[in-house]
């Protein structure tokens, strides 16, 4: 990382220390733990892209950490195949992912969680239906996930992974996170370098088997409370355009179907959900509402 003018991301801050565990299938998972308070697990990519250390350069998402460090212990985590983490794993199914959150919070001996994850709803909610015991509550950020049929994917999806097929690795992750953020976005050029740390087969690989997740059945056994934060407009994809309504109808229908569920909509259209201030202050609102009296 580097340091750029505006402020956006530095090198200069300290990432915590990173730790790991060993699963049973062989899988080194990174993480690390700070912060005091009922445990939250916090994953800001999804299991394509995650990269905690990469994260600390990005001094939004820092004041975000340090924020909710103040009243819970953060446990971020680097999924399999992604940044610090096992990589060229066999198994990238939604379940493989599942197993290792229960092995991290095994390791970890909290018996319960919180857990808020951006870009992989489908892992939370699977998660949460599954262990219903082991988890307290849900944070889902844009969620976007398969109701009913594979077939019914986000069109963004499948065109994001056929331009990506048959462009240069580099060039793809430049027009990935122009297509996000915007093409003079303070952000892109962050967004970028978390990109192209990512493996490119593994990339398309991880995001085929999740995009594919259908989880319709599971929301009527997600019992805890479920926080689902979403921008209001949509963001720029040039390769796919998507009105307000698309934009919004996953959340809603979460919301409708989960049990337990409420959605906060954010302005604005950038993808970066997790380093805006109204959304920390969401976060923090609904964790101090469910766990409290």
């Amino acid at each position: 990382a580097g340091s750029l003018a505006n402020g956006t991301y530095s090198s200069a801050v300290d990432v915590p220390a990173v730790r790991y565990v060993h699963t049973d299938e062989g899988v080194s998972l990174a993480y690390a733990v700070f912060g005091s308070g009922p445990p939250l697990l916090y994953a800001f990519a999804g299991p394509a892209l995650s990269n905690f250390e990469h994260e600390w350069s990005h001094l939004g998402l820092v004041d975000q950490y340090e924020a909710m460090a103040e009243e819970r212990t953060l446990v971020q985590f680097d999924w399999r195949n992604c940044g610090l983490s096992t990589r060229h794993v066999n198994d990238v199914s939604p379940a493989a992912h599942v197993r290792d959150l229960l092995a991290l919070q095994d390791h970890l001996g909290f018996e319960r969680v919180a857990l808020r994850l951006h870009g992989s709803a489908s892992i939370a909610l699977r998660y949460a239906a599954t262990h219903p015991d082991r988890v307290s509550s849900l944070i889902l950020s844009s969620p976007s996930v398969v109701l009913g049929s594979p077939d019914q994917a986000p069109s963004a999806v499948g065109r994001l992974l056929a331009i990506g097929a048959e462009t240069d690795w580099r060039l793809f992750s430049r027009l990935f996170a122009t297509s996000l953020t915007g093409w003079d976005g303070p952000e892109t050029a962050w967004f970028t370098a978390l990109v192209e740390s990512a493996d490119s087969a593994e990339f398309f690989r991880t995001t085929n088997a999740i995009s594919a997740d259908d989880v319709a059945s599971l929301l009527p056994k997600v019992r805890c409370p479920v926080l689902i934060i979403q921008r209001r407009e949509p963001p720029n994809f040039f390769f796919d355009k998507i009105d307000a309504e698309q934009h919004l109808a996953d959340s809603r229908v979460l919301t409708r179907d989960l049990p337990d569920s409420r959605l906060a909509i954010l302005e604005g259209s950038s993808l970066m959900i997790t380093s805006d201030p109204a959304s920390t202050g969401a976060v923090l609102d609904f964790l101090r509402d469910v766990d409290g009296p």
